[in-house]
């Protein structure tokens, strides 16, 4: 059985024994790249007032795809909340990481969002979160929005499906993560950090099982697929 198959049979039998446990919306969506213009005006990636062009991207997006505003056809998914929505967030964590530096506080809980589409002209896949509070102190808006397109219509519609993909010549692909926090009083930038990037691949992995038989028996294929690796 080829390496391939083995992770495809972990992640189906995963997904049939989570079935019944919301766990099993939770997926992890990876955009991976590399900056093309930035600056770091306080250090959360490196040096202070430090120029990010060149380092390498990535950010994680973590969603329960159960949560929120949800819509599922046979061309589109998408889950959508937040504070600034008439619904719960389905964004758990956003972890960017520039530089092999990761941040993943204040980065979502306002308004964020999951969608896939195709429509059989284009495939598509876009991820956003963004926090927002405007404190007595200072206001904090931070976000990080991720999308790739492709004619080539190599993207699920569906969030919750396995795949991957390597960006290619003639994509329409956009990345920007900011990091920005104002002091009300006088009006400066305490944090101004800010990453615009080319993204070379998109993944998601296999939905996560719940608890109990499901993540054992996901474990136990894992188990399997390492034992045939060594053989």
């Amino acid at each position: 059985m080829t390496k391939k198959r083995l992770f495809g049979a972990a992640c189906f039998a995963a997904l049939l024994l989570g079935a019944s446990s919301a766990q099993a919306n939770i997926v992890a969506v990876t955009y991976s790249g590399t900056v093309v213009s930035g600056f770091d005006q306080t250090g959360l990636f490196g040096p202070a007032n430090g120029n990010l062009a060149g380092d390498t991207y990535k950010v994680v997006y973590i969603f329960n795809t159960s949560l929120g505003i949800t819509s599922s056809t046979p061309t589109a998914s998408s889950a959508s909340g937040g504070t600034s929505y008439p619904a719960p967030t389905p964004s758990i964590k956003t972890i960017v990481t520039i530089n092999g530096v990761s941040v993943s506080s204040n980065l979502n809980g306002y308004l964020d969002q999951i969608t896939g589409s195709n429509d059989g002209s284009s495939s598509q896949q876009y991820s956003s979160t963004q926090y927002y509070n405007a404190g007595n102190v200072a206001t904090v808006n931070n976000y990080a929005y991720d999308l790739v397109n492709t004619s080539n219509l190599s993207m699920p519609a569906d969030i919750n499906t396995l795949f991957f993909y390597k960006v290619q010549p003639g994509d329409i692909q956009s990345a920007n993560v900011s990091f920005s926090t104002t002091d009300n009083a006088t009006g400066a930038q305490l944090i101004n950090t800010f990453a615009i990037a080319d993204i070379t691949s998109v993944s998601a992995p296999c939905p996560v099982p719940g608890a109990g038989l499901a993540g054992m028996a996901a474990l136990a294929l894992a188990g399997l697929y390492v034992r045939t690796r060594r053989v």
